[in-house]
């Protein structure tokens, strides 16, 4: 065929020859998914949960955007009138399917935290926080009822020096990236107050952590209780360590944990101790009654004569520990 033929193929009566072209189906839908995923990625750093979400939820849209790319193929090679000989690019949608597993996989690691932990085990440091909260006393206050959930280490004083004042210093220690970090993790932990007529409750709540402890971090808690006031302290784990310096108030507590509840009585003259439950009884104390017949638990019973100062205990586990000084 000369040169002035395939120009003008009408003069020879031949039907035109259309130029074929390649086209490799997954190559553009590779580079929707790039694109897409890194916005999702990007939006996650704010919401990784969101982000998991909707990648895991809107994924079927991979396989319409390669149906579509094919319908999009046959319709444009009708209206330029050319022709198309369409191949799969198997190994750009081979790296679209390992891209998309991945990044889900990533994502929902760092979202459960366990992308957290491995970051911690390799690079945290162990840091201290503490917070505080101090209640004004007044004169129509006669109780205090504390609850301890999560608490490591519990320590309560009362004495003359410490004043009207209901004090409570919680130091928390745990490994984390940096010291804000630990100074924002302690502030996000609830503290419950709550005033009921002449009676003051407090509530400090389990640690918060996320869907796996991904910080091991403990509490220690420090009370400070006007020498007048009323106490009852429930607390669950952990142990308790009370210092009562001339108590004249009625005490009890419940301790709900197999770790060591160890009081100290300072300066008593009168009053009474009476331990309902206790699994080992130890310490300096001469009772006047005690009791455990074929029960595993101990009852126990202690009287200075006449005062206003009662101490109830309840420790069905772990030994409770009372001195005086």
């Amino acid at each position: 065929m000369t040169e002035q033929e395939r120009k003008h193929p009408e003069t020879t009566g031949e039907k035109p020859v259309r130029a074929v072209r390649q086209w490799r189906v997954g190559t553009l839908s590779m580079g929707l998914l790039l694109v897409a995923l890194g916005i999702i990625l990007l939006a996650g750093k704010a919401n990784p949960a969101w982000s998991l979400r909707n990648l895991l939820r809107y994924w079927p849209v991979l396989l319409i955007i390669l149906g579509l790319e094919m319908v999009m193929l046959n319709i444009f090679s009708s209206i330029t009138g050319s022709r198309f000989r369409l191949s799969y690019d198997v190994l750009s949608i081979i790296m679209v399917f390992i891209i998309l597993f991945s990044s889900s996989v990533m994502m929902m690691l760092e979202s459960t935290g366990a992308m957290d932990i491995a970051r911690r085990a390799l690079g945290g440091t162990e840091y201290y926080a503490q917070a505080e909260m101090v209640v004004p006393g007044d004169e129509s206050l006669r109780s205090l009822i504390m609850s301890l959930e999560g608490s490591d280490k519990t320590v309560i004083n009362t004495h003359p020096g410490i004043g009207d004042e209901v004090k409570v210093t919680i130091v928390y220690r745990g490994v984390f990236a940096t010291q804000q970090e630990a100074d924002e993790y302690a502030k996000a932990q609830v503290i419950g107050k709550e005033r009921m007529g002449d009676t003051l409750a407090i509530n400090l709540h389990p640690l918060s952590r996320g869907q796996l402890p991904w910080r091991d971090v403990t509490r220690e808690v420090a009370i400070y209780v006007p020498q007048g006031l009323n106490v009852e302290l429930n607390q669950k784990r952990g142990s308790i360590e009370a210092h009562l310096y001339e108590p004249k108030s009625r005490w009890i507590i419940n301790h709900q944990s197999s770790r060591d509840l160890d009081i100290s009585l300072h300066s008593v003259n009168s009053g009474k101790i009476i331990v309902q439950q206790a699994y080992e009884l130890l310490g300096n104390i001469g009772w006047d009654e005690i009791r455990q017949d074929d029960e595993p638990l101990i009852e126990a019973f202690k009287s200075w004569g006449e005062g206003p100062f009662v101490l109830t205990i309840i420790h069905e586990r772990g030994p409770t520990t009372i001195r005086t000084n």
